[in-house]
């Protein structure tokens, strides 16, 4: 202990002395890091709101046409390219490029749907959507005939949520190929997942009916 209060005062003169610019260094940097968070958490918040009016803009272009005009089209492909420059990995940009593809398939431009198909992977989105992706765009591979690309491409993934999708396509596949046992299989696999989760598939149904599985 000290024994007057100007002991007192200088030991506190001496201890801020050594150590004082570390603490208030210390809390400088703790406000720092803290607006630089609070920063970085607006501008995310700002790039998602930016994504998102966009994306409401590429919904109110497309409403539910099957298939678009020329311009549209065009705005469409504009829309999307502000949105891959600025927000590349948002989930509002996979969307776009999906829809995209979707538009390109109904106007029977299937390497144009494939290679849109392809960014979105190439995007690295989350699993359910990568799933999703993938299975379109081995239809799309399929529409061009592209049997061993098919397989592979549904071989690259775990399906998932996406099973009866992904066995039915290997059963159009071999159905293709001329192999009526692969085939049936597949459409098996497909028609038991398809019924374990309700589902009403009457396509399904169809092919399994014909390959003798039901």
């Amino acid at each position: 202990m000290y024994d007057t209060d100007e002991e007192q005062i200088e030991a506190i003169k001496k201890w801020f002395a050594r150590w004082g610019n570390l603490i208030i260094g210390g809390f400088l940097v703790a406000i720092l890091a803290y607006g630089g968070f609070w920063f970085y958490q607006n501008q995310q918040q700002q790039a998602r709101e930016a994504a998102s009016d966009q994306y409401q803009q590429v919904l109110r272009l497309v409403g539910d046409a099957q298939q678009l005009t020329d311009d549209q089209r065009t705005e469409l492909d504009s829309l999307f390219e502000s949105l891959a420059a600025d927000h590349p990995q948002s989930t509002y940009t996979l969307y776009t490029a999906m829809l995209q593809a979707r538009y390109a398939v109904a106007e029977g431009e299937l390497e144009a749907a494939e290679d849109r198909l392809r960014w979105v992977l190439d995007q690295e989105p989350e699993q359910s959507l990568q799933r999703l992706v993938n299975l379109r765009l081995a239809r799309v591979l399929f529409a061009q005939e592209e049997y061993d690309a098919v397989l592979s491409t549904l071989d690259s993934l775990d399906p998932g949520s996406q099973r009866v999708g992904y066995a039915e396509l290997r059963g159009d596949v071999h159905a293709s190929l001329g192999d009526r046992d692969a085939a049936r299989a597949a459409y098996a696999e497909a028609w038991e997942l398809a019924q374990s989760q309700g589902l009403n598939r009457p396509l399904l149904q169809a092919k399994a009916e014909t390959y003798g599985v039901l």
